[in-house]
């Protein structure tokens, strides 16, 4: 009955609140799970959050990986990769991957697979705005072998969808100081039940997210930078769990070496459910990047997450700017 109820938690978090994974990448992790608005070197969020990131026509290519453990429970962790390429200026594609496993003493495995497609395309960019679109197509099965827990012999797959937005404005203080303003939307998972005709159910809600960033640059010279970026989404569902809400906020600093392509930044995030009884807090996150020339290490700790599970995330990647 344990491994019963803990497969069930898994089933809704990872349908309900958080899209595809309960855990995902974690430059978004470690940012209060926001990934609707992200600052401009992190595709990550797109796969599984909102595809209009892919857009940005700010980088030629980025790939990456990440693996997440629940350090509590080693039986429980998850993959997540993705790759991105931009082609004929304004456009991008993207396939990712996500597979959440869990075992049990009973040789049981429960593997969720996520395969989310992306186009994105950019509309209109320059230095001081920008909007651009994105489309993406999800191809998710369950599959469980064993019965440990509770269920046996599964598989079962689904197809959804979702579209993305994502704009921006920017603001010159002074020389040397500028101000960017972020609004995006999006709206994923939707599409069919995952069913196996054999008793296996889960419902596929869609998830429905807003969500603004502002950013404060300060050119400390022409070789360095900083950058403060606070960023609000609001997570919620049009099906059958209206009622929740989720609240997001993150806040990310940044210390940048222009010339040499190098930057390092720490990153805190909250995050706290609203239900028809009231709102209740639920976790924080932590994280941070380190990006040389391209190759960078991405890091996330959710010490709280999940009834005390302490999860750990760890991601490697390269991209490449535009020329």
């Amino acid at each position: 009955m344990k491994n019963l109820i803990l497969l069930a938690v898994f089933l809704f978090l990872t349908t309900v609140i958080n899209a595809q994974s309960l855990f995902g990448p974690a430059n978004t992790m470690g940012f209060g799970q926001i990934g609707v608005v992200a600052s401009g070197n992190n595709y990550q969020s797109a796969y599984f959050q909102n595809p209009a990131l892919l857009g940005r026509k700010q980088h030629e290519f980025d790939v990456f990986v990440n693996y997440n453990q629940a350090s509590q429970l080693t039986n429980i962790s998850s993959v997540t990769a993705g790759g991105m390429l931009t082609f004929k200026g304004n456009n991008a594609f993207g396939l990712g991957l996500d597979r959440l496993s869990l075992g049990n003493s009973q040789n049981t495995t429960f593997n969720i697979t996520t395969i989310p497609l992306l186009y994105a395309r950019n509309l209109y960019q320059s230095d001081w705005a920008g909007i651009s679109v994105g489309a993406n197509f999800n191809l998710i099965n369950h599959r469980g072998d064993g019965s440990g827990f509770g269920v046996s012999n599964i598989n079962a797959s689904s197809i959804s969808g979702g579209l993305g937005l994502d704009a921006y404005r920017v603001l010159s203080l002074s020389d040397n100081q500028f101000l960017r303003f972020n609004i995006a939307a999006s709206t994923n998972n939707i599409g069919e039940d995952i069913n196996d005709n054999n008793g296996y159910v889960v419902t596929v809600n869609d998830l429905t997210q807003v969500g603004t960033m502002v950013s404060w640059k300060y050119v400390l010279s022409s070789l360095e930078s900083i950058n403060f970026n606070l960023a609000y989404q609001l997570a919620g569902s049009f099906g059958r769990v209206s009622n929740i809400k989720n609240h997001h906020v993150g806040l990310e600093g940044r210390y940048t070496l222009e010339e040499q392509s190098i930057y390092a930044a720490l990153r805190i995030g909250a995050i706290w459910s609203q239900f028809y009884y009231g709102t209740d807090y639920q976790y924080m996150t932590f994280g941070g990047t380190v990006n040389i020339k391209g190759f960078y290490v991405d890091f996330a700790v959710l010490p709280e997450s999940l009834n005390g599970l302490n999860n750990v995330n760890i991601g490697f990647g390269y991209q490449k700017f535009l020329n």
